[in-house]
């Protein structure tokens, strides 16, 4: 199986489960009882998590070598942490697992798009093609549980989640175990944080990122 087959693999099953979580996570959580507020501090504290772990995690498989391992492990943390949502009651478990789910599930992308770029450079893979089928599958998605939804009771929407995520391991699995170079810690820390910090102010990163907001 070549390596753009099994990377189109994984986006589609990595945007298999955004496809229901993103638009109907937040129904599945009205039908649990929680408040406007309450759903509204999930899915916010959720997105927060998101921007602050992804990066650990990269820097573990940095450091590991070895991207296809870490990204292995957070789809089974993924799959076990939704599969919680089946049993959980109340605002603040509800909270807790959705937490620990945002924390793990994002984090798989940035690994996936380092072995999709370094197949680009290197191989001359078509990323454009090899991407579509992350788009392809989140409208499928999207589509496939609004109807099951018209027909069932919103427990379905976790049912859908967990399903995706059993795909997303079996799509994660077909990676290939190629070693990237194992980084050092860096000796200076606070270099390193200046370094990010100069990146924050920079006119053109501010920009894009008021941009993307919007």
């Amino acid at each position: 199986m070549s390596l753009a087959i099994r990377l189109a693999a994984v986006y589609g099953t990595m945007f298999l489960f955004t496809g229901v979580y993103l638009p109907f996570f937040p129904v599945w959580l009205k039908s649990k009882g929680l408040d406007a507020g309450e759903i509204s501090l999930v899915v916010a504290l959720s997105l927060f998590l998101r921007i602050v772990v992804s990066p650990f995690f990269a820097s573990v498989a940095d450091r590991l070598g070895d991207r296809r391992r870490v990204a292995l492990w957070l789809a089974w943390a993924s799959l076990a942490s939704a599969a919680l949502f089946l049993f959980v009651e109340g605002f603040a478990p509800i909270l807790l697992v959705a937490l620990v789910l945002n924390a793990v599930f994002p984090s798989i992308s940035p690994l996936v798009e380092t072995i999709a770029m370094r197949a680009r450079i290197e191989e001359g893979m078509n990323y454009g093609r090899v991407r579509l089928w992350g788009s392809i599958t989140f409208i499928a998605a999207s589509a496939g549980a609004g109807w099951l939804l018209e027909w069932n009771a919103a427990s379905i929407v976790v049912l859908c989640i967990v399903a995706a995520l059993v795909c997303n391991v079996a799509g994660v699995s077909l990676l290939p175990r190629v070693e990237a170079p194992v980084r050092k810690p860096a000796r200076h820390g606070e270099r390193r944080f200046a370094a990010i910090l100069e990146i924050g102010r920079h006119p053109v990163f501010v920009l894009f990122v008021l941009s993307a907001s919007l």
